[in-house]
């Protein structure tokens, strides 16, 4: 399961190429607070001031998004990564894997393998129904 995102921009400002790009981390959405907001963090990590002219045009170039896998690439819509669904879903993702090693525990079962996803669905449907 992919926990990172590769994040770019590319412009030019006074007739100078600007290539920014930076690999965030899934902890760094999950420690702030939304709106994300990818052109202040890659200004902030390229020494683009704010208020400057290079900054004016960063913040109106179009982030691009890379290195996602298919699960993750889910989560980009019109061109948009939707942070929120992204974390809740790697949150359901990682309880799943908790209820699973506990129930291969409780079964007393070595290979779960061949019933992952039936396990999976009850599981997710224990859940759902704990969670209303």
């Amino acid at each position: 399961m992919i926990e990172f995102v590769q994040i770019g921009v590319e412009f030019y400002c006074k007739g100078e190429r600007f290539a920014l790009s930076s690999k965030v981390g899934l902890d760094h959405f999950m420690a702030s607070e939304p709106p994300y907001n990818f052109h202040d963090l890659l200004a902030e990590q390229h020494n683009i001031v704010p208020g400057t002219e290079e900054y004016g045009v960063l913040r109106t170039a179009k982030i691009e998004f890379s290195e996602l896998d298919d699960e993750a690439r889910q989560f980009v819509v019109d061109g948009e990564l939707d942070v929120d669904r992204w974390i809740q879903h790697l949150r359901v993702e990682q309880e799943l894997e908790a209820l699973l090693e506990a129930a291969k525990f409780h079964l007393g079962a070595e290979d779960l393998v061949e019933h992952k996803e039936q396990l999976k669905q009850m599981l997710l449907s224990a859940h759902d129904k704990d969670r209303r």
